[in-house]
């Protein structure tokens, strides 16, 4: 009974133990008052607070409380769609807050009573306001004298900072940066002088580094990037003995790189690019760092001979400087990027490079290196981009790089490489670009097999034989300026930016599947030998047979239009087939007619019918022979005189030499052919209509010379305008061969029918108004043809299928500066 009575007592207490927990492990009233008051406030924002499903704060997402529960020490509102401020100073009445995290809202200010009644939470070690939208000065800070972090990055907050950041007795990081503020760099950093981090890039800071920054002498970490800083870096920060962070990238900062930074040896990071630093190196300044970066400068002279072999430094970026000499031979085993491209560097590329089992990177182009590329390297089997482009390396492509099995970025432009293409090739390569070298032999057939290549460059070489049937899925390929014939194979799909197959030696008909290619920008096929290359292949199209004989039938009906009515008036009207064709389009073949489309439409329209209104008169012709004596008249045998000329110019003197690549000469011999086809079709058509109502013309020799005009001057325009369909972009031959052929032919009517006698100046200027308003039109129908509704910007036309080219100089071997500022880890 006792044992009974004993465990019964037990029993007892353990339930009150428990009881005595539930109610004092809990948060004070006053406390979960205010969270629920916090969460009825946030009930419009993306907050997961929510009192009725969870009545325990201490169990919200965000919240995180004391040990015991009985206090809230942290609040994280990230996130949540904040753009109201107003519930900010209900959060200061929880007096035992350590971490408040406003970052990632919208948050537009920080509210006065904020200021006033957060800064009396003494507990409170960091508060962040990052990436919101506070705009104006910055507040000055009262009180908070336990915050250790402030974070206000990526915001608008803008003026000076001098003392509103003083009254700090215990902040060690500040984060400032990403924002608008200007003058001087603040000082006045907290009166402990205990600041550890000191974070302002990003911000438009004028005049040069303050050496009262050291006296922050527990600094760890400075980044002053992108700002606009000038004058040289103190001597003074030598003295930082703490200091592990240093970034001044960006800036207008000159002088010579300081040698007392080689004595701290605490820093291990290092970024002083794009500045305008000058002199040389100082030796001993990789001594303790990890990373360095001195790039876009103007450093010159040798590299010190120890710069490279320091054990702990792994990258090293001296590029766009004026260094010269050779690179040092003695390098460190954990070198993992060595960038020193763009400078005056000369010699060998070290044999000793094979003992860099870690670099990833190795960037040595434009230079003036020489030798041979060091089989050695297949020993960097951790190397991703090799960029060794504009120097003047010679020798063969040592075929033992295929042993690079992580390498997937290779240029070797521009130097002087000879030999056959390896047949093996690093397998994981996505680009690949040894153009411009006098490489030999065919293309390896092994090259189909780099299933993550995208990028392939192998022009201005003398590569022979055919393009390998079975092509890898690359996004751009050039292989122009080589020697490759025979047929081009099936090129893949995936083909979108730039297929380069120039000055070959290719021949036969263009393949058909090249239409396939829908996203490709660029197709240059210039000088070659293909019959499609303005040949005359598509006599034996069927449906080319279909489109000639519905023009035939078409322009038999302008045929007879041009025997009734003036050519100023007929011809202007041809713009109302670019409307029936944008309406067919849109309703048989599911062209989306975009609404600039119809607004061209409707231009065409009100231009066509001001000529209407305003056109002249047909002149009454009772023969074939008066029409010879307006054609043989001087004025308008002056004009057929320079028309001739200039056709017979263009076809002897230009076309060898600019045909293939300016549009404008094709159409220029259709326009000027066309203006005279267009007299002499008007001739036989007043010919034929006289004919037809009894005063027979054909008996006149004149009848008959118009007719071997007409047949002469049709010929003509039709070639040379198939040749302009054929080598050029119709989207960009039918506006400008339009515009061309209707303003000489308004301009030969004008001349010989001498349409405007009679005609006052307002009646002239209406009729060029209405012809003007149709050219509008027309242009606005065919530049915003492949727009989509809702696009302000047409797709990609494939303007001439040639583009000139800088001689010796590649898109893809010209780096694009960087910004490098070192982000907090």
């Amino acid at each position: 009974m006792s044992w009974h009575a004993h465990n019964t007592r037990l029993l007892l207490l353990s339930c009150f133990l428990l009881s005595c927990s539930v109610v004092f492990c809990q948060l004070s009233k006053d406390q979960d008052i205010t969270m629920i008051t916090l969460s009825k406030l946030l009930n419009n924002t993306a907050s997961p607070w929510d009192a009725t499903k969870e009545p325990n704060p201490c169990s919200w997402i965000g919240v995180r409380c004391s040990p015991d529960n009985t206090r809230v020490t942290h609040l994280f509102l990230s996130g949540i769609g904040l753009s109201s401020s107003d519930f900010i100073p209900v959060i200061c009445k929880i007096e035992s807050l350590q971490w408040l995290d406003f970052s990632n809202n919208r948050l537009s200010s920080i509210p006065d009573e904020f200021i006033n009644v957060c800064g009396q939470i003494s507990e409170l070690q960091t508060l962040s306001f990052s990436h919101n939208s506070l705009a104006g000065p910055l507040p000055t800070f009262h009180g908070f004298e336990g915050l250790e972090t402030l974070d206000l990055s990526c915001n608008s907050m803008s003026g000076n900072i001098s003392l509103q950041l003083d009254g700090f007795r215990s902040l060690k990081s500040l984060n400032l940066s990403s924002n608008k503020f200007n003058g001087h760099v603040p000082i006045n950093l907290g009166k402990s002088m205990m600041l550890e981090e000191l974070q302002l890039s990003v911000n438009s800071f004028q005049g040069s580094i303050p050496s009262e920054i050291v006296s922050y002498q527990n600094l760890h970490r400075i980044d002053l990037s992108a700002n606009q800083l000038s004058g040289s870096i103190p001597d003074v920060l030598g003295n930082l003995t703490y200091l592990e962070v240093l970034v001044l990238s960006s800036n207008k900062l000159s002088g010579e790189i300081p040698t007392s930074l080689s004595n701290i040896q605490t820093l291990q990071r290092f970024a002083a690019n794009e500045n305008n630093f000058y002199g040389g190196i100082p030796c001993g300044l990789t001594r303790f760092l990890t990373y360095l970066d001195l790039s876009y400068n103007r450093l010159a002279g040798l590299i010190p001979p120890d710069f490279l072999s320091q054990p702990n430094v792994q990258t090293l970026d001296l590029s766009y400087n004026m260094l010269e000499g050779s690179i040092p031979s003695n390098v460190s085993r954990n070198l993992v990027i060595l960038k020193l491209g763009s400078n005056r560097m000369n010699g060998s590329i070290p044999v000793s490079f094979e003992a860099l089992t870690n670099l990833t990177h190795l960037e040595l182009e434009n230079n003036s290196l020489t030798g041979v590329i060091p089989p050695q390297l297949s020993s960097c089997g951790s190397l991703v981009v090799l960029n060794l482009a504009q120097n003047n390396l010679i020798g063969a492509l040592p075929a033992e790089l295929d042993g690079l099995y992580s390498l997937e970025v290779m240029k070797l432009q521009l130097n002087k490489l000879s030999g056959e293409i390896p047949k093996q090739i690093p397998p994981a390569l996505s680009t690949l670009n040894i153009s411009w070298n006098l490489l030999t032999g065919s293309i390896p057939s092994s090259i189909a097999g780099l299933d993550n290549l995208d990028y392939l460059n192998l022009q201005g070489n003398n590569l022979s034989g055919s393009i390998p049937d079975s092509m890898p899925s690359v996004v751009e390929l050039q292989l122009g300026q080589n020697q490759l014939s025979g047929r081009i194979p099936k090129m893949p799909v995936r083909l979108q930016t730039v297929l380069n197959l120039s000055s070959n030696l290719f021949e036969g008909p263009i393949p058909s599947d090249l239409s396939q290619l829908m996203g490709l920008k660029v197709l240059d096929l210039s000088n070659n030998k293909f019959s499609g290359a303005g040949g005359y292949t598509y006599l034996f199209e069927p449906l080319w047979w279909i489109g000639m004989i519905t023009m035939i039938a078409g322009e038999i009906a302008n045929f007879a239009a041009y025997a009734f009515a003036p050519a100023i008036l007929v011809t202007p009207l041809g713009a109302l087939s670019i409307i029936i064709s944008a309406a067919l389009a849109h309703a048989i073949l599911q062209e989306k007619l975009h609404t600039f489309g119809i607004l061209g439409c409707a231009l065409c329209v009100v231009g066509s019918t001001t000529i209407v209104l305003h056109a002249p008169q047909e002149r009454e012709i009772e023969s074939v022979k008066e029409v010879w004596d307006l054609a043989t008249e001087p004025a308008f045998l002056l004009y057929a005189a320079i028309v001739i000329t200039a056709a017979v110019v263009i076809i002897i003197r230009v076309i060898p030499h600019y045909g293939q690549t300016h549009v404008m000469v094709y159409i220029s011999i259709c326009s000027l052919m066309g203006s005279l086809s267009v007299m002499s079709v008007k001739a036989l058509g007043i010919a034929l209509k006289l004919t037809f109502s009894g005063m027979n013309q054909l008996l006149y020799p004149q009848t008959w010379a118009f007719t071997l005009i007409v047949l002469a001057c049709v010929i003509t325009q039709i070639n040379y305008l198939n040749k302009a369909l054929d080598t050029f972009n119709a989207a960009v031959v039918s506006p400008i061969y339009y515009v061309m052929f209707t303003s000489l032919t308004i301009l030969a009517s004008v001349i010989m029918f001498k349409d405007w006698d009679g005609k006052n100046a307002s009646q002239i200027v209406t009729e060029i108004c209405g012809f003007v308003t149709i050219l509008s039109g027309t242009f606005l129908l065919h530049e915003t043809k492949d727009m989509v509704e809702g696009s302000s910007q047409s797709s990609s036309l494939r303007l001439p299928k040639h583009e000139e080219e800088d001689e010796g100089l590649d898109p893809e071997g010209i780096p694009l500066r960087q910004v490098d500022t070192l982000r907090p880890k």
